[in-house]
């Protein structure tokens, strides 16, 4: 709970944040925090280019989404997601879907959290945290498309997915407030409502019995009937989800908020049927209801009937038990299906998570950078496998050499030459001789190699009378 006076825009929230964080996370260091800003603040379209390169696939989609949702690029932050191929009229066509977010409130979420120590990892809406559960098979449906209504305070939204991709989200002007705003105004217009009269005691009750008359009673409250109709989640019973059958009270506040809710079931029934003639005839299946409090039963069944679709609450804890382990699971269905959006928030990552930190700019940046990485690691283990090739190759001629000197020192080894002083000194003494003689015949014979040279190097024209030594 927020302490008093404390709101997500004021100066010392991130102090409320930080205090918070650290009390859930503990002492975690490799966390992925990642947050979500309110939907109706994003501009989300669901496109069919035609087949184009992959380097111009980003500029066909953003010129393909200003057509249809012309929007400024100051202050806006665009994004897109490929879904993949079909065929369209004979011809294949490029499916996407490209948001717009603005750049000024994601920005102070990421400001928020880097102040409070805890910087985010990504920021989405909560229709993406559901398509998180259905990509991530953490719900299991049956039906191939399904939709996700979330009846808001102010508003409320239809989110429809086919084969676990968001393909259509949009902002109904109706909710909770507009249904309490016609059951006021039918009590202010209306001046008898002696039948129906709410005292406290009846609201205290865990029947909520009808009370017999008093002598001065209470009119009715609208509080009180809000509080029967939309209370806080964890306010209600698991027994009071099941009742089916109304109390008179509850009959008649009902009918109060009827014409609101025919009006949004109408608009719910207009966007099915949008879906249907602009996606290839395909109709939504499944419903799911949600809510940030704990609509009636009544309003829940209503909606499903007229809409003529089985409904579900939002229960991210029907799953694999193995995920489960040592979680306390809510007995009330409106409490588990209130923790819907966290725990889709949970399941989130880059690889299938749109994210406004990480647009497809980042995307393409960090591509060039995994082949860069890629092609850098290819060349380094090219040159790992030279420098193998060329070790081995080294290691391959110390061997030879190794063996060679091996043999030669086997066959000096088979020499048995005995060797002594007195046969080095003779040896010494011989050579001394043998240098003598050598010198001698050298003195004897320089003449005789003198004239021999001259004669050589004298021409035949020219006649030598005498030689002077």
């Amino acid at each position: 709970p927020f302490e008093p006076d404390l709101y997500p825009g004021h100066p010392e929230f991130y102090k409320f944040l930080k205090k918070n964080l650290i009390r859930f996370c503990g002492s975690s260091k490799n966390l992925e925090i990642w947050s979500c800003i309110s939907s109706a603040r994003v501009e989300l379209r669901y496109l069919r280019i035609p087949k184009v390169p992959q380097k111009q696939l980003a500029n066909a989609v953003y010129w393909s989404h200003k057509k249809v949702a012309p929007y400024k690029d100051e202050g806006a932050i665009f994004d897109f997601e490929i879904l993949g191929d079909v065929v369209e009229d004979g011809a294949t066509k490029t499916t996407a879907i490209s948001f717009t977010a603005p750049d000024k409130e994601i920005q102070r979420h990421k400001n928020l959290f880097a102040k409070s120590g805890f910087p985010l990892k990504g920021v989405t809406i909560v229709p993406f945290s559901f398509q998180n559960i259905l990509r991530s098979h953490w719900l299991r449906t049956n039906v191939n498309t399904i939709s996700c209504l979330y009846i808001g305070r102010d508003w409320s939204r239809i989110d429809i997915y086919a084969g676990e991709n968001l393909v259509l989200s949009r902002g109904i002007k109706a909710g909770i407030k507009t249904m309490n705003e016609a059951m006021r105004g039918e009590l202010i217009d209306s001046e008898s409502n002696s039948g129906l009269e709410i005292v406290p005691e009846m609201i205290d009750s865990p029947e909520l019995t009808p009370q017999k008359p008093q002598p001065d009673p209470l009119k009715f409250d609208p509080e009180k009937a809000q509080k029967i109709f939309f209370g806080l989640i964890h306010d209600i019973s698991p027994k009071a989800e099941e009742q089916t059958k109304l109390l008179p009270e509850e009959e008649e506040i009902f009918r109060m908020i009827l014409p609101a809710l025919k009006r949004l079931v109408q608009q719910v029934e207009r966007t099915f049927d949008h879906y249907t003639a602009n996606f290839d005839n395909r109709r939504v299946e499944k419903i799911y209801i949600s809510s940030t409090v704990r609509p009636h039963r009544r309003i829940v069944v209503y909606i499903g009937d007229e809409l003529g679709l089985p409904r579900e609450t939002f229960d991210p804890f029907v799953t694999d038990p193995g995920f489960l382990e040592n979680v306390t699971i809510p007995s009330s269905e409106a409490e588990r299906g209130s923790y819907a959006p966290a725990i889709g928030m949970a399941l989130s990552s880059n690889s299938h998570t749109p994210n406004f930190l990480f647009t497809y700019k980042e995307k393409e940046k960090a591509a060039r950078s995994r082949f860069a990485n890629k092609v850098t690691l290819i060349a380094a283990l090219v040159l790992l496998g030279l420098c193998v090739g060329i070790y081995g190759w080294q290691n391959h001629v110390i061997d030879l050499k190794i063996f060679e000197i091996s043999r030669l020192k086997s066959k000096l080894d088979s020499y048995t030459v005995a060797v002594d002083q007195k046969l080095i000194l003779n040896l010494v003494d011989k050579n001394k001789e043998r240098d003598t003689e050598f010198r001698e015949f050298s003195r004897k014979y320089l003449g005789m190699v003198v004239l021999t040279e001259i004669s050589n190097l004298t021409p035949s024209n020219v006649r030598l009378n005498s030689i002077y030594v």
